[in-house]
């Protein structure tokens, strides 16, 4: 059985081929790169086990990332979260089903 930090490590190579940067990511970025598709994997693998239907939601306003230290995730920027969104996005592994208030995104897995 494979481990969400192995697959996480396939799609971040899968996605950094299909992506068009001008630079490559330093490691700091990489690894926190990592946690954002494993952040992203696992919600998704919550939500489906709930229910093979369900749907997931994401932030995307930047002041959720910033927001007090205390309550959030320090390993998740905002950056990173979004280039692992659009990743898994432009891999038609995840579709955007309904816009939220606020741009908080529905996503359901294909």
């Amino acid at each position: 059985m494979t481990n969400i930090s192995e697959v996480a490590k396939k799609l971040s190579e899968k996605i950094s081929n299909a992506e068009t940067r001008k630079r490559s990511r330093t490691a700091e970025e990489y690894q926190r790169f990592l946690y954002a598709i494993e952040y992203i994997l696992t919600d998704i693998w919550k939500a489906s086990y709930i229910h093979p239907e369900a749907e997931c939601s994401i932030h995307k306003h930047n002041n959720y990332f910033s927001s007090n230290p205390r309550y959030r995730d320090s390993n998740l920027t905002y950056k990173m979260a979004m280039a692992a969104f659009d990743g898994l996005q432009l891999l038609n592994l995840i579709v955007v089903t309904k816009m939220g208030i606020m741009t908080v995104l529905k996503c359901k897995v294909d």
